[in-house]
């Protein structure tokens, strides 16, 4: 009787165990097709994280997380050129995850996963193009709620006569990647005062990639939060120093860059300087800040004031910049008979010219090029200047004939 009972058991055991053996190996086989359906492939969206997942798709310039509970277990990114440095053999610690250029080589997708399913996972990704991220819900994709911006054209505002009139649009979704290659986060900078204390409106967009998705993920509690701070604070206290004349409507490329070299220093050559806080702390190499469009803030009235107030400061920047051209025409023109005199008279060519194309709008002086100068260039423009200059009054002397073509004087 016991051995009948014994032998029962042991066929329902075995039984089992081929049963639960030929399902695994038909969900494995049958997996591709279970994707390809919309299953066990995590989709984030607007309205949460994931449901049950297994697998998660990677496509270039994305990097994303597996986690255990709260624990980073491993990284995924499929970036050609781009690899994890892995040193230390610490996975908790950033510059393990810190991603180096490796020309012509890449991330091996299936090396953290456990030995006896890479065949497996290969398969599967060799089909689908999605990577095996471990059994849920022990084992998940790392997903986010991702707050950001967009620029839209502002319709109520272009209907009522405002022209090119654009609109911040917030977004708010829930993410499960992070970006090594170049992206875009749109800024809006509210109240960033001048020097004179007139409050202005920054739309920005800042470029930047990941070069560490630990600290980019680990190291804050959002990093679109910790990049907006960091960004807003540096243009707020660089604008505290300048005019408003400066920052609307500057003059050389110094000063119109100056805003942006504050959050984002150069080299002389124009490469970003290392070391930047972004990348030290956030794990984000900046590589652009542009200023889609600054306003000021205030009523009608006042900003009909700024603007004239503007007009005025560019008219009589190009009337000190005119006048100082004259001046030195003037001085050149003393040694008209040395080696200056071609230059004096290509200078004041110069200024007639500019203040021609000025008439419309502010004057802007063009650098003179250096070089030999023409003999006959300067003998014509000496003869154009000669026959543009008035002619003075003959006053004839006493008992001589009046000059051949003179005009008669006018009678009482």
């Amino acid at each position: 009787m016991l051995a009948t009972v014994l032998w029962f058991t042991a066929e329902l055991i075995f039984g089992a165990l081929i049963g639960t053996i030929v399902t695994i190996v038909a969900f494995m086989i049958l997996t591709p097709l279970l994707i390809k359906d919309g299953w066990l492939v995590n989709k984030p969206g607007k309205d949460g994280p994931s449901g049950p997942h297994m697998f998660t798709s990677i496509g270039p310039g994305d990097v994303k997380w597996v986690i255990r509970g709260k624990t980073p277990i491993r990284a995924i990114e499929n970036t050609g050129g781009l690899q994890f440095a892995r040193e230390g053999g610490d996975r908790q610690v950033a510059k393990y995850w810190q991603i180096k250029n490796t020309p012509d080589e890449r991330e091996d997708l299936f090396e953290d996963i456990f030995w006896l399913l890479r065949p497996w996972a290969r398969y599967v990704f060799k089909l689908t193009g999605n990577v095996f991220t471990g059994i849920w819900p022990f084992q998940k994709v790392y997903e986010y709620p991702l707050n950001r911006s967009k620029i839209v054209p502002d319709d109520t505002r272009v209907q009522a006569g405002e022209e090119n009139a654009i609109r911040i649009e917030p977004v708010s979704d829930w993410s499960d990647h992070l970006r090594n290659r170049m992206s875009q986060l749109v800024l809006h900078i509210i109240g960033a005062e001048t020097r004179d204390k007139i409050p202005l409106n920054f739309i920005m967009i800042f470029e930047g990639q990941v070069s560490n998705p630990f600290l980019t993920a680990w190291n804050n509690d959002g990093w679109e939060n910790a990049v907006t701070a960091y960004i807003r604070s540096k243009v707020i206290d660089k604008v505290r120093t300048m005019p408003l004349n400066d920052v609307l409507s500057a003059m050389t490329a110094d000063k119109a860059q100056a805003v942006a070299d504050a959050v984002i220093p150069r080299n002389k050559n124009g490469t970003v300087k290392k070391g930047n806080p972004l990348e030290k702390l956030i794990g984000i190499t900046p590589i652009d800040l542009k200023t889609y469009q600054i306003d000021a803030v205030g009523t009608a009235e006042q900003l009909q004031m700024l603007r004239a107030a503007g007009f005025a400061a560019q008219k009589a920047e190009a009337t000190v910049t005119d006048g100082r051209a004259r001046a030195e025409v003037v001085a050149l023109m003393k040694n008209a008979e040395g080696d200056d005199g071609g230059l004096a008279l290509t200078l004041e060519a110069q200024v007639k010219m500019t203040e021609a194309a000025a008439k419309g709008g502010s004057l802007i002086l063009m650098p003179m090029a250096g070089g030999t100068t023409n003999p006959i260039d300067v003998a014509q423009l000496d003869a154009l200047r000669r026959m543009n200059k008035p002619q003075q009054e003959t006053v004839p002397q006493p008992g001589a004939a009046p000059a051949v073509g003179a005009a008669e004087p006018e009678g009482n």
